[in-house]
């Protein structure tokens, strides 16, 4: 069908500006108001998987509810079947974790900044957020980030050094759940968003600085040294 919309095209043709040589298929899941089902969204995705998409890029947001829980089940099926699903943050001023696909940790969350790094005043923020896309929306961003990820497949590079891609270091506005605790006894606690990067801890005046995987297991177990 048609894109009626325009929105589809333009993720379009983000997603060429940043990797011309990307292969894209372009599945139609909502109406000219850009408006869709939740059934609408499982099925396009179901597709995705039955054409063998390496990567899945969803420019689009609904609330975490259970009604919508079935795109958060085709989601996590796409994962498990490794492919790569990119999701954007939202643009609600609001913790992703309560959006989809905001709330599905295994996938890439990615919302937008501005030239300066600064994250836009309307993006989706919080723990499950891993990259910010210089972009004008998170829309924007996750297909920059889609074509991005192939690109750095195809050019064996980091994500990190292409200048549009920001980690995700902004954990402000957090709530308590999106914190977990890394280390605890009488004298010194620390603990960081679940979805760190990296961690700086400074003890009796000395700084001692630590990359965080994304992904892994906590508790991690730190013995500072000289």
């Amino acid at each position: 069908d048609a894109d009626d919309n325009g929105h589809g095209t333009k993720m379009y043709d983000c997603i060429k500006e940043e990797y011309p040589e990307a292969k894209v298929l372009s599945i139609k899941a909502m109406d000219a108001s850009g408006k869709g089902q939740a059934s609408d969204i499982y099925a396009a995705i179901q597709y995705a998987l039955e054409c063998k998409a390496d990567v899945i890029s969803l420019s689009l947001t609904a609330n975490s509810s259970e009604e919508n829980s079935a795109v958060v089940l085709a989601i996590e099926e796409a994962i498990s079947k490794g492919v790569i699903v990119v999701g954007a943050a939202g643009n609600n001023a609001s913790n992703a974790k309560y959006f989809i696909p905001g709330c599905v940790k295994e996938a890439y969350i990615i919302g937008a900044a501005n030239e300066k790094g600064d994250r836009l005043s309307d993006s989706n923020y919080g723990a499950n957020v891993d990259y910010e896309v210089i972009s004008a929306s998170t829309s924007e961003a996750a297909a920059r980030f889609a074509a991005l990820y192939v690109r750095s497949l195809d050019e064996n590079k980091k994500l990190t050094e292409y200048p549009d891609v920001l980690l995700n270091y902004d954990q402000t506005d957090l709530d308590e759940d999106d914190y977990v605790l890394m280390f605890d006894d009488d004298d010194f606690t620390v603990s960081l968003p679940a979805r760190s990067k990296a961690i700086s801890v400074t003890i009796d005046g000395k700084t001692y600085k630590f990359n965080v995987p994304s992904y892994i297991v906590f508790p991690i177990y730190v013995n500072a040294t000289d």
